[in-house]
């Protein structure tokens, strides 16, 4: 399934899948979530870019998947991820998992580099989630 700006359905579990929405959209309030009528138990977003994380939260996402800034390119410990790719210090959604209200979002560094080929403290990693029904 291919989710550029749209939502793919999955009527077993009820769950919609939305993919790259336009972060002006969703602040004008231009984007839905699903076709109208139809009842999802659940919505996950797949985002580029987690920076917008709020915009997503209130748009309806339950469940967003980010990456984008390679978990802070550099980590220095208790302090997180040092650059993003934008270039942005010490950037807010940088890797792990955020919640906001009941929205969550999880943040994987990746499996691969950015502009330079650096990872200072910053393993590669692939992330699995398991959805489940509560």
């Amino acid at each position: 399934v291919i989710l550029l700006h749209v939502t793919e359905c999955f009527e077993v579990q009820r769950v919609a899948a939305s993919g790259n929405i336009d972060v002006a959209a969703l602040d004008k309030g231009d984007a839905h979530i699903t076709e109208p009528g139809l009842h999802v138990v659940g919505q996950v977003l797949l985002a580029h870019h987690p920076k917008y994380f709020p915009s997503y939260a209130a748009w309806g996402a339950d469940l967003t998947l980010s990456g984008h800034l390679h978990g802070g390119i550099a980590r220095l410990p208790y302090l997180g991820g040092v650059v993003s790719p934008d270039p942005e210090l010490f950037p807010r959604y940088d890797h792990g998992i955020y919640e906001n209200g009941a929205a969550k979002m999880i943040v994987s560094a990746g499996l691969g580099t950015h502009s330079v080929n650096l990872r200072v403290n910053n393993p590669p990693e692939l992330v699995i989630v398991d959805i489940m029904e509560k």
